[in-house]
């Protein structure tokens, strides 16, 4: 069974990136990172730190309504920036990533692959951990060392919002 690496909390912070809405069934996140990563170089006087952030936010979730099942996510291909900055320049957009907990794990192998992590996640570890997915972003984390969607060694960790099953919702 998948365990994650840590429970941790996130101070939370701010992105610049770019996003496109899928349905579920369609989702295509390298059309995202087709057009970003041409483009990231010119973050570079406002980014923080040197990871590749892959965020989901699902629109159906978000805030109070998080028993449902979404059908729809905004994926975004991002880099973390300078929490003073408010505005980019065109085609990058912001996003702000609240502070919250989070349970970490570890996804090894090709980006095709991680659907079967996230069933893992939600399917065997979640349903026992005594949590429950919370209505922020998730996210994966790519470092420098990162080896690519393609290669079976590559690894990423995948940042889930999480709250006490006691825990109300906030909003």
């Amino acid at each position: 069974m998948i365990t994650p690496l840590r429970i941790t909390e996130f101070p939370g912070c701010k992105m610049a990136g770019m996003s496109q809405l899928f349905s579920i069934d369609e989702l295509n996140p390298s059309s995202v990172w087709q057009k970003f990563m041409p483009r990231v170089k010119t973050l570079a006087p406002i980014r923080s730190g040197n990871d590749l952030y892959a965020v989901q936010e699902y629109p159906e979730i978000s805030g109070k309504n998080q028993t449902v099942t979404p059908t729809t996510v905004k994926f975004w291909a991002t880099v973390t920036i300078n929490p003073d900055k408010n505005t980019v320049a065109q085609p990058f957009e912001i996003l702000e990533v609240p502070a919250g907990t989070y349970a970490v794990f570890l996804h090894k192998g090709t980006a095709a692959a991680i659907a079967q992590t996230m069933n893992d996640i939600f399917g065997s570890w979640m349903p026992e951990s005594g949590y429950v997915p919370d209505g922020r972003p998730h996210f994966q984390v790519m470092t420098p060392e990162y080896k690519g969607p393609q290669n079976p060694e590559a690894e990423e960790e995948v940042w889930i919002p999480i709250r006490s099953v006691q825990q109300p919702v906030k909003g």
